[in-house]
């Protein structure tokens, strides 16, 4: 947990982890890859400054935030991250830009700054899992990818306590010809820990609660339906409040096959709540995402 990487090391949309950034998330957890798993112990013990590792897999999940149907794809995966000496952890991963240093890495506590991008959704075609959106959604607009730059840290009481704070570089309009919305332009804050468990020598469990919190320019971009888009989509208008935007649980799992390679999977169960949970466009409140790949260390 002492570097900015170790957070999310797989896949997840920015809105969640890292999105959540991902930021998400993403977004997230997302955040990047947004699925958070334990590090096994030994990796400490190795003195390289280095921490490169790629890997690939399969997700699934739903086309866009609050959609009942899933969309599944490979999910590639690309993470470095060298240690300095004195000046900090600078690590590369993920989805968008996924850069990130963390000026205090330490075991016991760490904070960083991070630089991501939203994946924004589409409303004229169905979502991937590159690209959230659905046909559904047709007439709302498209929300295009807005840069994320943000606040992260953790301190550990038994289990890490971590909180990232990102802030969007849109500012949640339209445009009065293309009707494209410029970016979310808000705030995301996440809370959230992970649990290790370690089975055997060669398999480990991993619990990571998590808690999300948007402004009303996150919320409203996202499940907010102006009067425009309610007389090109056929939505009620509808206006989305800051609040609790989410409460989900990722359960990981990694199975060391040999000291390089490694078998990977988790399941993240988020459930929209508030007035995320409230929008119009929202079909199914329960947000389930499930991942299986592997991964390759250098």
């Amino acid at each position: 947990m002492h570097s900015r990487l170790n957070l999310s090391l797989n896949i997840s949309r920015p809105s969640m982890r890292f999105e959540k950034s991902q930021s998400a998330m993403a977004i997230m957890l997302l955040a990047c890859s947004g699925i958070a798993l334990a590090q096994s112990t030994d990796k400490k013990k190795d003195q390289s400054p280095w921490e490169v590792s790629i890997g690939a897999g399969v997700v699934s999940a739903p086309e866009y935030e609050g959609a009942k149907k899933s969309v599944t794809g490979f999910a590639p995966s690309v993470n470095v991250s060298y240690k300095t000496n004195g000046y900090g952890t600078f690590s590369v991963g993920g989805k968008g830009l996924g850069l990130a240093w963390t000026a205090i890495d330490k075991d016991e506590y760490s904070i960083g700054l991070s630089l991501g991008q939203s994946a924004g959704r589409v409303d004229n075609k169905d979502g991937t899992t590159l690209r959230p959106g659905s046909k559904r959604l047709k007439g709302m607009g498209e929300i295009k990818s807005a840069t994320e730059l943000g606040v992260f840290g953790h301190y550990t009481v038994g289990v890490p306590i971590m909180l990232e704070w990102v802030k969007g570089s849109g500012d949640g309009k339209a445009d009065a010809v293309t009707r494209k919305i410029n970016g979310h332009g808000g705030s995301r804050f996440t809370l959230s820990t992970e649990i290790p468990w370690q089975v055997s020598g060669d398999l480990t469990l991993s619990f990571a609660p998590n808690i999300v919190w948007a402004d009303k320019k996150y919320n409203q971009t996202y499940f907010g339906v102006t009067s425009v888009q309610s007389a090109n989509s056929g939505f009620k208008a509808y206006t989305a409040r800051q609040g609790i935007k989410s409460v989900g649980l990722t359960i990981g799992a990694d199975y060391k096959i040999t000291p390089q390679w490694s078998a990977n999977a988790s399941i993240s169960l988020d459930q929209l709540r508030g007035d995320a949970a409230k929008s119009p466009l929202v079909q199914k409140k329960s947000q389930n995402t499930f991942y299986v790949g592997a991964n390759y260390t250098f």
